[in-house]
């Protein structure tokens, strides 16, 4: 494509075109280098035969792809270039796709607030364009879904992409690469609300998809990385491993790098898991190197120092840790603030709350941590809605039931008893997580019989 794209010689229209739908081919598979340079090459064409379109869209997929790999600053500029280009072009389409890549910077970030306030422009734009496909409405829903999901708006998030899968299906792409990628997405979302073999189902699927399309070699680093999570999630810690092994090369590979951070930290959170700790320590190193220079407050870095803390904990330096846990409360208010609130990253808000809990109870503060563990509890049911159990739910009642043994509360039975009863129906009978709940249980004077799931 890249030859029958340059075989003409000197730039034309047609050749700005190729090379751009050759960058974003490259870019839905993660190749960030191959986009870099293709887009390059498209924008300089564009800018020579005049085509603004093109070009504003070129600039806007240039500046995505830096700002996802860590030049913030320079690929925001470069997106609001684009976005100025595209709407002087009076291009509908255009403009729509730069509204997006302004939407996916802070979809990135982590910013579901704002980054809907791009992507609802970029709808609005896209539906009244004549020229936009059943594919491209697709994807910009499925971001659409992503967003709400950070806000913690789970089912609205499920509903959109039902609705994207739904455009996909019409124009018989339900078995695409772009198919994929919307079930990936939608496997972070059921994750996130605590829905862990819904979420490893969507990876499966998505797993399923890649491979028929594009064999193993062209599954997304994404992808594998989310699946060793989920595994790992499970306790399900040599499958966890082995996914992990595989989105580090694939990432490697492409010059993913957020994907290789994820999948370093995640094989150092394994190890960890394993009891394995100076090769945990090892991983940990390797992705804090990989981190050098990109901002405090990017998700892939952040949980990499939250990863840290909790190695810390794993080698009995709790006082360590808790230093660690209040400047990453400092990252979070900071994040916060431009999200418009924690109430906006009630993911990551739940993640520091767990291990704030355990980092007090063991330097003997378990009065401190109760209403921590409380709030978490609370954040979990939020984040929960009108789902009928929720893992998220299963683990902050585990963490509160575990609390209220150490300081004797008599309720502790019963908060295991929700604790399993949540995670028997999201997690399964065999995750760790659960095992841990039902020895738990049973070890409390006076538990009666196991809750039977309705």
């Amino acid at each position: 494509g890249e030859r029958l794209a340059t075989a003409a010689g000197g730039p034309s229209g047609l050749q700005a075109h190729a090379l751009l739908a050759l960058a974003q081919f490259r870019s839905t598979e993660g190749d960030h280098d191959n986009t870099m340079r293709l887009a390059a090459a498209a924008a300089t064409a564009a800018l020579q035969t005049g085509d603004v379109a093109t070009g504003a869209k070129a600039d806007c997929l240039r500046g995505m792809t830096m700002a996802y790999n860590g030049q913030g600053a320079a690929g925001e500029a470069l997106v609001a270039v684009g976005l100025l280009a595209a709407q002087a072009s009076a291009d509908l389409a255009a403009q729509a796709e730069c509204w997006s890549g302004r939407g996916l910077v802070e979809l990135d970030k982590r910013n579901g607030a704002l980054a809907l306030k791009a992507f609802e422009p970029a709808w609005a734009l896209a539906t009244a364009a004549p020229a936009v496909s059943p594919s491209q409405l697709s994807t910009l829903q499925s971001h659409i879904a992503q967003c709400h999901s950070l806000m913690g708006h789970f089912n609205t998030a499920s509903a959109h992409f039902a609705q994207a899968l739904e455009l996909l299906r019409g124009v018989a792409l339900a078995e695409s690469s772009d198919a994929a990628m919307l079930l990936t997405a939608w496997g972070v979302t059921e994750a996130d609300a605590g829905q862990d073999l819904g979420a490893l189902k969507r990876y499966q699927q998505a797993l399923q998809i890649q491979t028929a399309v594009q064999g193993e070699a062209g599954v997304s680093p994404a992808l594998w990385v989310n699946l060793a999570i989920q595994m790992q999630r499970l306790g399900r810690l040599d499958e966890a491993s082995r996914y992990a092994v595989k989105a580090q090369d694939r990432a490697k590979a492409i010059g993913h790098v957020p994907a290789h951070i994820t999948a370093v930290r995640t094989l150092a959170d394994v190890e960890r898991m394993q009891g394995r700790i100076e090769q945990a320590r090892l991983h940990l190193d390797e992705a804090t190197a990989l981190s050098a220079g990109m901002p405090a407050t990017a998700p892939w870095t952040l949980a990499t120092r939250l990863s840290q803390a909790k190695l810390l904990r794993a080698m009995g330096q709790p006082d360590r840790v808790l230093e660690m846990l209040a400047a990453e409360k400092l990252t979070i208010d900071k994040m916060a603030v431009k999200a418009g609130g924690l109430d906006k990253l009630q993911v990551v808000w739940l993640r520091w709350l767990e291990q704030q809990v355990d980092a007090l109870t063991d330097v003997g503060r378990a009065l401190e941590a109760l209403p921590l563990a409380q709030q978490a509890v609370a954040i979990a049911r939020r984040m929960q809605h009108d789902a009928p159990a929720s893992g998220q739910t299963g683990r902050a009642l585990l963490a509160l039931g575990k609390l209220q043994i150490t300081l004797r509360d008599p309720a502790a039975s019963a908060t295991l008893t929700l604790a399993l009863q949540n995670l028997l129906q999201t997690t399964g009978a065999d995750a760790t997580v659960t095992i841990e709940t039902q020895a738990l249980l049973a070890a409390q004077p006076g538990a009666g019989a196991r809750p039977v799931l309705p």
